[in-house]
């Protein structure tokens, strides 16, 4: 059973739905752009001049796009690069897409 892309982040909820010890609570991700893919959103960021050569960071397991944020600044402010750094599925603010797993 396969699900339709989803037009907005899974992780958005309404302030009801949120249990009310976690309300105040201000998310730890920066927001940046999102593309929506096959599995859903996919946040990221892209820093840097648009005629720079293109560097993509991508986090491991236990990461996000986050880590490579002030990389991607020195990276694109002393070498011109142009720096994508994106949150994998399931990690930061991109969506955790459904997994079937019977």
């Amino acid at each position: 059973r396969r699900r339709s892309p989803s037009t907005k982040p899974m992780r958005c909820r309404d302030e009801k739905q949120v249990p009310k010890c976690f309300r105040g609570v201000k998310c730890p991700y920066p927001q940046a752009q999102t593309v929506h893919a096959a599995h859903g959103a996919i946040n990221y960021s892209l820093v840097g001049p648009e005629g720079g050569e293109v560097v993509v960071c991508l986090h491991g397991l236990n990461g996000s796009r986050v880590l490579f944020q002030d990389t991607a600044e020195q990276l694109a402010r002393h070498g011109g690069f142009r720096v994508l750094g994106y949150d994998l599925y399931g990690h930061g603010l991109s969506n955790a897409p459904f997994v079937d797993l019977c």
